[in-house]
C-alpha cells in the first residue's frame, strides 16, 4: 500500500511492520463522474493552487503525518460514517426531539452548532451547557443546573417549543417556520421581528426567510438599526444568518450518515411520515480516472 498509509496503519495495528518502501511514488488519483466536467475543472484548479502552500501542508499533516489524532479518529466510537453515532447525547436528543416532532438528527445539528457537544460549554455572553442557554432564559423555562445535559437539552425544547407557537400563525409553511425559529433561538425573537418589518416597509416577503434574513443582515448598520420600524435596534445579523444556514447544512450531511427517526416537518426531512429512515446514499457508479502529477 501507499508508504504514508501504511505508516499510518502501523500506529493502529501495533503487529505491522513497515518496510521497505519499493517502487517509485505514484500519483493521486480522483474518481469523477463522466458528467460532471464543471467538477473536474475545479478539483485541478484547487490542486493547481494549493498543492505548495499552507492549506494543503496542514491537511497533509492532519491526515497523513498525525498518527495521534489518526488513531483518535479510527478508535472513536463516533467515527460516524462508520458508527453511525454522532455524539455520546444521541439518545438524549432522540427522547427530546420528539416532544418538538423534529428529527433527532436535527436537534444534534443545533448541539453541535452551540456547544460542539460539549456539555460544560460556556460562551463569552455567559451561555451555558450542550444548548447554551443563557441563564435568565434558562430559568424561565425551568433548566436548574445548565451544566446537566438532560436539564439543559429539557430546557432548550421548552424554549423551542416556545418559539414554534409564538411563529405559528406568522410564518404558516413549515420549513420557513423552522428558520424562523433557530434565528430567534440565536438572536432572539425580537430582533427577527424588526426584520420582518423591515421586509414590509421595503416590500419584501415577511414569510419569506430569504427576505427576511437580508434585512436581518441590513439591522447591524446604522441605517436600519435605528429605521423607526425597528423596536430592539442594534444586531450581528450575520451570526444567525449562518446560524440557520449551518444548522441546516449539518443536519443534511448527518442524514447521509445516521439513520433516524423521520418525525420532522415534510419539507425539511422531504415528506411527513413517522418510521425508519435510512442512511441516504450518495450517486452513481460511473466514473473516469483523472490523474494528476
Amino acid at each position: 500500500m501507499p508508504s504514508n498509509l501504511a505508516l499510518l496503519k502501523e500506529a493502529e495495528f501495533k503487529n505491522l511492520k513497515v518496510r521497505p518502501v519499493i517502487g517509485r511514488s505514484q500519483s493521486v488519483a480522483w474518481a469523477v463522474r463522466k458528467n460532471s466536467p464543471e467538477l473536474i475543472s475545479q478539483l485541478n484548479t484547487w490542486i493547481e493552487e494549493k498543492q505548495n502552500g499552507a492549506l494543503f501542508d496542514r491537511l497533509y499533516k492532519k491526515y497523513f503525518i498525525d498518527r495521534r489524532s489518526y488513531l483518535e479518529r479510527v478508535t472513536s466510537e463516533y467515527l460516524t460514517s462508520t458508527t453511525g453515532k454522532l455524539c455520546e447525547y444521541d439518545e438524549l436528543f432522540k427522547r427530546n426531539a420528539a416532544e418538538l416532532n423534529w428529527d433527532w438528527r436535527l436537534m444534534a445539528a443545533q448541539a453541535f452548532q452551540e456547544s460542539r457537544f460539549k456539555r460544560d460549554a460556556r460562551s463569552w455572553a455567559g451561555a451555558q451547557g450542550l444548548m447554551q442557554m443563557m441563564p435568565a432564559t434558562g430559568r424561565q423555562y425551568g433548566v436548574k443546573n445548565p451544566l446537566d445535559p438532560e436539564d439543559n437539552v429539557q430546557g432548550a425544547v421548552r424554549f423551542l417549543k416556545w418559539l414554534n407557537q409564538y411563529w405559528l400563525e406568522r410564518i404558516p409553511d413549515e420549513r420557513e417556520r423552522l428558520k424562523f425559529i433557530l434565528a430567534s433561538y440565536n438572536a432572539g425573537a425580537g430582533h427577527v421581528d424588526d426584520a420582518q418589518r423591515l421586509t414590509v416597509k421595503y416590500g419584501g416577503n415577511p414569510q419569506s426567510w430569504e427576505d427576511v434574513s437580508y434585512w436581518l443582515l441590513q439591522k447591524s448598520t446604522q441605517q436600519y438599526s435605528s429605521d423607526p420600524v425597528v423596536r430592539f435596534g442594534f444586531c450581528r445579523g450575520i451570526e444567525p444568518v449562518n446560524y440557520v444556514d449551518f444548522i441546516l447544512k449539518r443536519f443534511d450531511h448527518y442524514k447521509q450518515f445516521v439513520a433516524g427517526y423521520r418525525s420532522v416537518p415534510p419539507a425539511v426531512a422531504g415528506g411527513f411520515r413517522r418510521g425508519y429512515d435510512p442512511p441516504e446514499t450518495l450517486g452513481g457508479t460511473d466514473c473516469m480516472i483523472m490523474i494528476r502529477h
